[in-house]
């Protein structure tokens, strides 16, 4: 018995061994390098492996389906009144849009402060788009390092929180421009910064936000010579802001300047300035917040309203070639600036975790060479379901309207060359849009 256990050890210490030394001519199994969740900059963020860089991948979808009624809305923007009138087989009611952005945020920290990249791609298909193709552009792409920003980016003159809803087409005055820009921003502390920067006007995205062109026009009997030059110089912007436990204020103003083709003409300096506060109102119920922002331009239109983009008809009133949203005009061999200045207050109240209301109301008012006003007011109220704990996912309900008046000194001395820039009649005119937006965001 003893000479059987003897032999059976012997035979499992003879397989182990030869075990053993098959593994050793086997390779090492590789080691598995997993995610690691960085949590030095909020949720989200995740280590590149092999790097100390953090990234965040973030994007967003959202659908639209919208309609209007009166003269001056997208859809009437679209077609012609006679077909609207006469009910036109080839009418289009309605107005979809599909959007998708998807993000890329990287940060790390040096001896010289965070060092963080930004970027941003927005793909657009819209209602009659098949023939052209998806909208592609390019809505953020910057560095940020030691409180130096360079890069396509938010202009510093905005004060963001201008404007709570949807914002469809009837937000008049609203900061929100994306041009390229540099500038460096100083933490004085106690939650106050101050930045100034040099922007390229010329970058601002028409299609998306503002335009901030250097333009103006000949007064001459038709009205058809444009007589902007060359972009000689960027804009200058300044603010100082403070953002508390209480909400954020901030001022800021820019300087843009307004060159003629005509060496007779000669060139201007424009300005536009902005003020703008928020606060948080936790107080009524969590969330609910109240921002008022406001200013006054010279030569600037584009940093009151974002009406020059196009958007609609009532958008095409304000815009470069109608004679209305244009910088400057030469009148009498002068160069004339246009005065513009507008308001926006906006209100949000959460009626629960799964209900909130938007409110916007905005105003307006455009002085063109001291002979002419024109003045546009707007509403606009978003009812949002937030049906699950994800906040980044809502179905909004959006109702706007805007109205737009001239003087009757702008409509007999402009109504007839109207005409001339494509943009219809100059008259007194209002519209309305409904709209409904599913949205996504990670």
């Amino acid at each position: 018995m003893k000479f059987k256990f003897l032999a059976m050890a012997a035979a499992v210490a003879a397989t182990a061994t030869s075990a053993g030394a098959a593994d050793l001519n086997k390779p090492a199994k590789a080691a598995v390098d997993y995610v690691k969740v960085c949590d030095a900059y909020g949720a989200g963020f995740f280590y590149i492996p092999g790097s100390d860089t953090c990234l965040k991948i973030g994007g967003r979808v959202y659908f639209d389906v919208r309609t209007g009624t009166g003269a001056y809305n997208r859809i009437a923007g679209s077609t012609t009144a006679n077909t609207i009138a006469t009910n036109s087989r080839t009418f289009t009611p309605f107005y979809t849009r599909d959007a998708i952005y998807f993000n890329l945020d990287a940060r790390s920290n040096t001896e010289f402060g965070l060092l963080r990249s930004f970027e941003e791609l927005r793909v657009r298909y819209t209602t009659n788009q098949s023939a052209a193709g998806p909208e592609i552009d390019l809505t953020y792409g910057y560095v940020q390092w030691g409180g130096f920003t360079a890069g396509k980016a938010r202009s510093f003159y905005d004060f963001t929180p201008a404007g709570y809803t949807m914002g469809f087409d009837y937000v008049a005055y609203q900061t929100n421009t994306l041009l390229n820009t540099v500038g460096y921003t100083a933490n004085f502390g106690n939650g106050v910064t101050g930045t100034i920067a040099l922007q390229d006007s010329t970058t601002a995205d028409g299609t998306y936000n503002m335009i901030l062109r250097n333009e103006g026009t000949a007064l001459n009997a038709a009205f058809t010579t444009d007589n902007y030059g060359g972009n000689q110089m960027p804009d200058v912007v300044a603010n100082l802001n403070v953002t508390q436990a209480w909400g954020s204020a901030q001022i800021s103003g820019v300087l843009h300047q307004d060159y003629s083709a005509s060496a007779a003409v000669g060139s201007k300096m424009g300005y536009a300035i902005d003020a703008g506060a928020e606060f948080k109102l936790d107080q009524i119920a969590k969330g609910d917040k109240v921002a008022v922002n406001g200013g006054y331009s010279v030569g600037g239109v584009g940093y009151i309203t974002p009406f020059d983009s196009g958007a609609g008809t009532i958008g095409k009133s304000f815009r470069p070639g109608n004679y209305i949203g244009e910088d400057w005009a030469v009148d009498g061999g002068a160069m004339r600036q246009t005065k513009a200045w507008g308001v926006v207050g906006s209100f949000e109240h959460n009626f629960n975790p799964n209900f909130l209301v938007d409110v916007d109301l905005s105003y307006v008012g455009v002085n063109g060479y001291n002979n002419r006003s024109e003045s546009t007011t707007t509403a606009a109220a978003t009812l949002k379901w937030i049906p699950t704990a994800d906040r980044n996912f809502y179905i909004g309900f959006e109702a706007e309207y805007g109205s737009i008046n001239y003087t009757s000194a702008t409509k007999t001395a402009y109504a007839a060359a109207a005409p001339t820039g494509g943009y219809g009649t100059l008259a007194n005119a209002s519209g309305a849009e409904f709209g409904i937006r599913v949205n996504r965001g990670f």
